[in-house]
């Protein structure tokens, strides 16, 4: 491109602390800088005030910008200005969104698959934000997710699935978190995450203030084995036999649902469920009484080579917790498996069954750290009894 001379409207001005500007008017600068070597160099600034401070912007080079083109920019730049928009701020912004623009979905799926190998139930991430989330804010830029947006989604749960809402004001935060961490940058690390509940507290009730504190539904020890004598004859196959383990081993319907067979000590007739699928992360021996350990030899009879779980589904697939829960629900609607936990509870306290062992029967540690250091025994013997005791009370 040929060298173009500087227009003869724009003028001269020169500083000792400015030398080879020339002066438009209206904030326009044509800026001349001559290196050592003798090439020339020109280029438009814009210089304005905003907010007390006096700034230049560049815009653009003097070969390829012509004086109207500067001009019209120039324009444009004082409109952005009346209207509260600093021009320099803006220009900085919109490279650095140009350059790490990706949506909250993008980011999500990010996070997910960076920590999803550290949870135990992989699908619950993913469901949450296909369920509520992502129809909502899924496809905006994850640096414009603001208070607005974030109501948005919660607003419409809040009164009505408080709990569900709750996590999912936990896993949107945790995600624009995660957008605005030095290794990935894509929102101000400095600006205030819109998901923390600091901000919703003055905006959405207190969750406590809306769920009203309810005990999960639990069936009355006396009517155990009414339920136990239907269960038997519920065609239901193995999850009501996995329903049936639950209940004679005081077990959490998730411990019993993954056992393996390789936990299972048929000569000993325990059942060890290892550290990591247990709530407290400690292992637990489960002593077997007659009935359980019945359970299991059909179940072996029934044993898929390609699955090494206890109980599986059709065609040799893993059972889940909800799959034991649908056949709970199919003989007594709004009871939950975690309630026969707490029937066990109640029927050992009312039969004057020793306290410790029962609690201990149920995974829960109830030694001081002191005690823990001098007994680390989980008293395996007098729970068998108790499972025994327990087993007979349910079968009637």
């Amino acid at each position: 491109m040929p060298k173009r001379a500087i227009p003869l409207t724009v003028r001269r001005i020169e500083t000792e602390k400015r030398p080879g500007l020339y002066a438009d008017g209206n904030g326009l600068y044509l800026a001349v800088s001559e290196s050592k070597s003798g090439a020339c160099a020109k280029s438009w600034i814009f210089r304005y005030q905003a907010a007390g401070r006096r700034h230049e912007m560049g815009i653009g080079s003097f070969d390829r910008v012509t004086l109207r083109e500067a001009r019209d920019q120039v324009l444009i730049l004082h409109k952005n200005l009346r209207d509260g928009i600093d021009p320099l701020a803006a220009k900085v912004q919109g490279r650095s969104a140009t350059r790490r623009m990706i949506s909250f979905k993008e980011a999500a799926e990010r996070y997910i698959a960076l920590h999803e190998i550290e949870w135990k139930d992989k699908r619950a991430w993913p469901d949450t934000m296909r369920l509520y989330v992502y129809p909502v804010i899924g496809g905006l830029p994850v640096n414009q997710i603001d208070d607005s947006r974030v109501l948005a989604v919660l607003e419409p749960i809040w009164q009505t699935k408080t709990t569900t809402a709750v996590v999912v004001r936990a896993r949107i935060e945790t995600v624009l978190d995660f957008a605005a961490s030095p290794s990935q940058k894509y929102r101000d690390p400095n600006a205030a995450n819109p998901a923390a509940w600091t901000r919703l507290k003055d905006v959405l009730a207190k969750p406590s203030k809306i769920i009203k504190v309810q005990h999960r539904a639990a069936l009355p020890h006396n009517e155990l084995p009414q339920f136990m004598a239907k269960l038997a004859n519920d065609d239901d196959g193995i999850p009501a036999a996995a329903l049936a383990f639950t209940i004679l081993t005081a077990a959490r319907a998730g411990e019993a649902a993954g056992a393996t067979w390789q936990e299972i000590d048929f000569p000993g007739r325990v059942w060890t469920v290892p550290a990591e699928r247990m709530k407290m992360k400690i292992e637990h021996r489960v002593p077997l009484s007659g009935p359980a350990m019945a359970i299991l030899h059909r179940m072996a009879q029934l044993r898929s080579n390609s699955n090494d779980r206890v109980f599986h589904g059709r065609g040799g697939g893993s059972i889940t917790a909800k799959t034991i829960l649908r056949a709970l629900l199919k003989i007594a609607p709004g009871m939950t498996t975690h309630g026969f936990r707490s029937t066990f509870r109640v029927w050992a306290r009312e039969t004057k069954k020793d306290w410790a062992a029962s609690e201990l029967a149920l995974a829960h540690d109830v030694r001081t750290k002191t005690q823990a250091a001098y007994d680390r025994g989980d008293r395996l013997e007098e729970r068998r009894e108790l499972a025994e005791a327990w087993a007979t009370h349910c079968l009637g």
